[in-house]
């Protein structure tokens, strides 16, 4: 492996330590900057949101929203 595939590995793994995602390196690829990397970041997390949602029960949800309140 090459510097830039070590150092890919590396923003990975801290990525996926700090967002308790998983992230590609298709992701880290396709985002060639910071901005970029972090709006494919942001896309992540809030499908992860999304499915946590759509899976809750109806208890479930009812309790969240009584927290809210």
């Amino acid at each position: 492996m090459g510097g830039n595939s070590l150092a890919a590995i590396q923003i990975i793994t801290k990525l996926q330590e700090i967002f308790q995602i998983k992230i590609l390196l298709r992701n880290l690829t396709t985002s060639p900057t910071i901005a970029e990397l972090s709006l494919a970041v942001e896309d992540i997390l809030v499908e992860d949101i999304d499915h946590e949602v759509e899976n809750l029960t109806e208890e479930a949800a009812e309790k969240i929203l009584q927290n809210i309140r």
